[in-house]
């Protein structure tokens, strides 16, 4: 079975946040909250710069790369969205220096359909952490005060294009968000890749589906990153809103 919600009318920022409390979507790098707190915090002074991080910078993690590539619009629309409910007057996206193609599938696509839009590009370096969204935003916000304003009183607010896509869907497709984009990658990995895969899906049948290489008796399974992953004693656990990948 499948459910929906009705459509939205108006596409104001107490309606999206509406919508973005009841979606389920998660912050992944944050300890699985759910967004809509943050945006409910943040809310409490408005003008915030909004920033989408479309890079990863763990060696096996592509998933954001992926989507700033290939679902570009989907992207771009939910920044907007997030931009409106925080009062955002431009929006900044984050790539690492590696991701040329995404940077100019970004800017061809903005220049192509959303011309009027403030935006900006941000390059950050090839090296792990600089993907955390908590190290990006103590980057990015004003130095005064850094050690001692409060979260909820910051001027960044930090998104990735994984939640851009999901409020996306959200949104336009008026669908709760029970799957997540999940990066498949490792030595022992025949197709690796970036996958749509719901919420509950068991390590085993994903594992079968993406294959793992013949000859191999003993393999060692990350949930994540090389970086951040965490081992996994059996295959026989779930992804959840909270895989960023499997490794």
């Amino acid at each position: 079975e499948s459910s929906s919600f009705d459509p939205i009318e108006e596409f104001s920022a107490k309606e999206l946040l509406k919508r973005l409390a009841v979606s389920g979507i998660v912050d992944a790098n944050l300890g699985g909250n759910p967004t809509y707190l943050r945006c409910t915090l943040n809310s409490v002074e408005k003008q915030h710069t909004l920033y989408v991080l479309m890079s990863n910078t763990d060696p096996y993690l592509t998933a954001n790369e992926a989507l700033a590539l290939h679902r570009t619009a989907e992207v771009v629309c939910g920044a907007k969205y997030f931009a409106t409910i925080l009062s955002s007057n431009k929006i900044v996206f984050v790539f690492t220096a590696r991701a040329k193609q995404a940077r100019k599938k970004l800017k061809e696509f903005i220049k192509q359909n959303e011309p009027e839009l403030d935006y900006d590009i941000k390059i950050i370096e090839n090296r792990y952490p600089l993907d955390h969204i908590d190290i990006l935003t103590h980057r990015f916000k004003p130095k005064k005060n850094i050690f001692v304003e409060q979260s909820d009183k910051s001027k960044v607010f930090m998104e990735d294009a994984i939640t851009c896509h999901n409020f996306y869907n959200a949104v336009k497709n008026n669908e709760p968000i029970n799957y997540r984009v999940i990066t498949f990658g490792g030595n022992n990995i025949v197709r690796k890749g970036n996958y749509i895969v719901k919420n509950g899906t068991s390590f085993e049948h994903v594992l079968e589906v993406v294959g793992v290489k013949d000859g191999v008796n003993k393999i060692a399974i990350l949930d994540g990153g090389i970086m951040r992953g965490a081992a996994e004693y059996t295959a026989d656990v779930s992804c959840c809103m909270e895989t960023l990948g499997i490794t």
